[in-house]
């Protein structure tokens, strides 16, 4: 089931309900490594796609999330690129909220970037 989105998620368990299966669902968690020993939890590297205007929320609650800014770039009429480096298990819940902070103007993606060492409580 790795790599898969809530929608997806969502089917299967419906169809497999309706198949007759039980089953449950618990929230999403992180898979952490020990190396030499030391935790190490799954980076992110997020790219947003937002109006100017928007850039000062978004990084705002990229920092309660542990999220670090790589990179921020100007993308003409009215818009910018930002990108974050951010702890896999700081991502979970935060779309809807984006499109709420970009009120739905924003665009967002992210890709593993990583291990590392564990980044705090978020």
């Amino acid at each position: 089931m790795v790599g898969r989105g809530e929608l997806q998620l969502a089917v299967i368990v419906e169809n497999m309900r309706r198949d007759g299966y039980e089953l449950t669902v618990s929230n999403p968690e992180p898979i952490l490594k020990t190396l030499d020993g030391e935790v190490h939890e799954p980076m992110e590297l997020l790219v947003c796609d937002l109006p100017t205007d928007s850039v000062g929320s978004v990084t705002q609650n990229m920092g309660p999330r542990k999220g670090r800014m790589v990179d921020m770039q100007p993308l003409g009429s009215r818009r910018t690129r930002l990108q974050f480096r951010i702890p896999a298990r700081g991502l979970i819940g935060f779309r809807g909220e984006f499109l709420t902070l970009t009120r739905g103007e924003g665009i967002m993606s992210s890709q593993f970037d990583g291990y590392e060492p564990w980044q705090g409580r978020i």
